[in-house]
């Protein structure tokens, strides 16, 4: 199992090399890229950097006050270490969704094929060249991670697992939120069996209860992103909240 899994790093890293980080030399910065550099290169270093993010009000997702202060503490003013960065977050991301998938599908073959053909989808070249969109890749980093030790507590039941997996969950979804239902995709793993959990095999209803520790993070993160993030910031202009008639309206607008 570790020989496979060994294998499938190098055959999902020459995947994400080959399909675009062949170009990482040639890239540059981008549109709101030049807009961080500025307030980094003005914070005058990591700590000055991320006190600039905190006093700009980013508070809404307050792990890019880390996390863009730490790309420019690594990268500077070159862009070359931001792309390489980013393309180390992308083979994290795809090892990831693998050993998800192994464990959801019960088939390491399947789970491979499914987490290259991810790799190389053509239609996201915004997440592979630009540095403002990497907390959306850092947060696919931390949910997957968050699920796959999400899957080995529903195996073994130590709570510190358990609280393990939901540390991931709450600073994924305060990276960026896009990835807060991402866990649904477990419900099929464990109602079909492929997950061991007696309980829940066969059953959606029960599969769906198991995921309670999700909805409960979710809850804070949401709590977090409307209250604290006001509070902490002169003004919020990201308020978050739930609406059902534009979920209906998003998932009408599909079929």
């Amino acid at each position: 199992e570790h020989d496979f899994l060994h294998q499938a790093l190098v055959y999902l890293a020459a995947a994400v090399i080959a399909s675009f980080g062949i170009h990482s030399h040639q890239l540059g910065f981008y549109y709101d890229d030049w807009t961080f550099l500025e307030m980094m290169h003005r914070g005058g270093g990591f700590l000055g950097s991320v006190k600039a993010f905190a006093a700009g009000g980013y508070w809404t997702r307050p792990v890019e006050i880390l996390q863009f202060p730490l790309f420019f503490a690594v990268g500077g003013l070159k862009p070359l270490p931001y792309h390489l960065l980013m393309m180390g977050l992308e083979i994290a991301e795809a090892l990831l969704f693998y050993v998800v998938l192994k464990r959801l599908l019960g088939s390491p073959h399947i789970a491979l094929a499914a987490a290259l053909l991810a790799a190389i989808y053509p239609n996201r070249s915004i997440t592979h060249i630009w540095f403002a969109a990497s907390p959306q890749t850092v947060a696919l980093v931390l949910v997957l991670a968050s699920m796959a030790v999400f899957l080995a507590w529903v195996s073994g039941r130590r709570f510190g697992t358990l609280l393990a997996s939901q540390g991931l969950y709450l600073a994924s979804v305060l990276t960026y939120e896009s990835t807060a239902f991402l866990p649904l995709l477990i419900i099929g793993g464990l109602a079909g069996g492929t997950v061991p959990a007696d309980r829940c095999r066969g059953s959606l209803p029960r599969s769906l209860m198991a995921l309670w520790p999700y909805g409960l993070s979710l809850g804070l993160a949401l709590a977090f992103q409307r209250f604290a993030g006001s509070v902490l910031q002169e003004s919020n202009p990201k308020v978050l909240g739930l609406s059902l008639s534009h979920g209906l309206k998003v998932f009408g607008a599909g079929f």
